[in-house]
């Protein structure tokens, strides 16, 4: 960890008569974390920096955000003007991380990296969701309900959370030798939010070791009978010992990591497209969109110090990448940012935006904290949708779908992934077939697409060609026969015969095609597709209604999640 060289303000914010979500002096504001559930974002833990009066404030309390109504990052403001205070014995920390439990309906907050000393904070604290406040409660002691390996709460975890199970991937500890900074926590934690009990299962992938922290998850619950848990990037070291921020044993950010809810198992799917470069410290939010697919979005990060200085402008890190699932294809935005950032916590706000809170401005030559957050209130909002930056938080946007890019991809250009399993392929192949669709509401010219692919003839184009041919000849067919039939009758009036088996002639129509339906001029072709039991949830990375590591979300089809 970066030594800091200013005084430090316990659990205490300066907030003056402006009308921002934090005070302008403040310069950065590094690991916070964030969730969404219903109409309210609330922020919390981490640290800001005040380079005028020199000071640091830890565990600046819980802000909480209306989302009923639009705002700028210039006019947002918390809910009763100002934070709330956190209890005296919740321990400070960085990036505590936060879930919601929808059979409570609360809010709850565990683990992190403290300020205050090596062992990792295990309590678990909550607060009911719905009116606007927030009053923490102290819970039950974590260690006590679940196997050694959670004796610690970590730092760094890949989280997400269902409608009644939270989980809980690998993370970091501190060390208990000084071979590292670090301890990597293996396995999988959950909690069961109808019984309250923890449990551990193992990470067994053969392409990875157990041990994974710094990555990002998001619950998928829009394929297979109770969803997938889906991780991306982070650290995958081979022992135990990770070193903070030094880049070592990164994970491919084409390397999907796969877990079924349902039968307990473990996959690694490869993923193509415009993979991103690897990263640590990033943030990640995930929605299903109208039309069965998922996409997780993932924004910022850091390697260490020394990538940081060789590539401060690599888009790579500027940009948001969206992994859409069942295509397991990455696309990146082609709206930037101009500063590279890390430690920032990110969540679904309204139907189809995400907010980017705080971060820790990488590759300034500046002292930690220092340099000024060019993001009044160090927020930004991104458009899931229109897959671009944008200058306000909007209420009343219309719910999430997939990105221009993506769509495209799906009617025009999809191409069935390597799987690497056969359980993979069973599960995720079926959802393919309703991107397999014939857009009329155009006729392009060229048989070339812009981005240089060849392009490919709809499989309903191919089937309906020939159904019509078909028909056509049987059409022919029929009119001879009628007409020979009848100049037979007028030449030689003489009685019917027919055919040795007595029957009368016929003529053998081909099927009809499947029943298809129109919308927004496009033309799907319905097949029988059973559905998951749960495939209209939401999910945020929490709140994010079902989640990724920072939440879900509120009140949209689909699930919405986020880290």
């Amino acid at each position: 960890m970066r030594d800091k060289l200013l005084a430090l303000t316990w659990g205490l914010s300066f907030h003056g008569a402006s009308a921002e979500l934090i005070n302008r002096a403040i310069s950065q504001w590094l690991w916070p974390s964030s969730i969404t559930v219903g109409n309210y974002l609330y922020v919390t833990g981490g640290e800001q920096y005040w380079p005028s009066s020199g000071n640091i404030t830890h565990e600046p309390g819980t802000y909480v955000v209306d989302l009923t109504t639009s705002w700028t990052n210039e006019t947002i403001v918390p809910v009763g003007g100002q934070p709330v205070n956190s209890p005296s014995d919740m321990r400070p920390s960085r990036q505590p991380l936060l879930y919601y439990d929808a059979i409570h309906s609360t809010v709850n907050r565990w683990a992190g990296w403290p300020y205050d000393g090596d062992d990792y904070p295990t309590t678990l604290w909550s607060f009911e969701v719905g009116s606007g406040t927030v009053d923490w409660q102290q819970g039950a002691n974590v260690s006590s309900n679940a196997s050694s390996s959670v004796s610690n709460g970590p730092f760094a975890a890949a989280i997400a959370y269902s409608n009644t199970t939270y989980f809980n991937l690998g993370g970091n500890i501190k060390a208990t030798n000084a071979e590292a900074d670090m301890t990597v926590l293996p396995g999988l934690v959950m909690q069961d939010f109808g019984t309250h009990p923890w449990s551990n299962v193992s990470f067994e992938l053969y392409a990875q070791t157990q041990f994974r922290t710094q990555a990002r998850a998001a619950y998928v619950p829009n394929f297979g009978s109770k969803g997938y848990l889906v991780a991306v990037g982070g650290e995958n070291p081979v022992t135990e010992a990770s070193v903070y921020e030094t880049g070592y044993e990164m994970t491919d950010m084409a390397d999907i990591t796969l877990y079924d809810v349902a039968t307990g198992k473990w996959y690694q799917q490869t993923a193509a497209g415009d993979i991103p470069p690897p990263r640590s410290e990033f943030c990640a939010v995930g929605a299903a969109s109208q039309r069965e697919t998922f996409e997780l979005f993932v924004y910022g990060g850091s390697v260490n110090s020394s990538d940081e200085a060789n590539k401060p402008a690599d888009d790579g890190y500027l940009n948001v990448y969206a992994l859409s699932i069942p295509a397991f294809r990455w696309f990146m935005s082609n709206s930037s940012t101009t500063q590279r950032r890390a430690c920032h916590a990110c969540s679904i706000v309204g139907n189809r935006q995400m907010i980017s809170i705080g971060g820790r401005l990488v590759n300034t030559a500046t002292t930690l904290g220092m340099q000024q957050d060019p993001w009044t209130s160090s927020i930004g909002v991104f458009d899931m949708t229109a897959f671009a930056w944008t200058d306000a938080y909007d209420p009343h946007a219309a719910a999430y779908d997939s990105p221009d890019p993506v769509k495209q991809y799906y009617t025009s250009e999809y191409e069935e992934p390597t799987w690497a399993d056969p359980a993979l392929a069973q599960v995720f192949h079926m959802s393919s077939r309703y991107y397999q669709v014939q857009n009329t509401s155009t006729n392009p010219t060229s048989s070339q697409p812009a981005n240089g692919k060849s392009s490919k003839t709809p499989t309903g184009a191919i089937v309906g060609g020939v159904i019509g041919g078909v028909a056509f000849i049987a059409i022919l067919c029929i009119t001879g026969w009628l007409w020979l039939r009848r100049r037979r009758r007028q030449a030689v009036p003489t009685e019917e015969t027919y055919p040795e088996d007595g029957k009368p002639p016929y003529i053998d129509f081909p099927e009809p095609a499947a029943p298809t339906y129109e919308v927004d001029g496009a033309v799907y072709k319905l097949a029988p597709v059973e559905l998951s039991s749960n495939s209209d949830a939401i999910a945020e990375l929490p709140g994010h209604g079902a989640g990724t590591g920072d939440d879900a979300g509120a009140g949209n089809r689909g699930s919405r999640y986020d880290e």
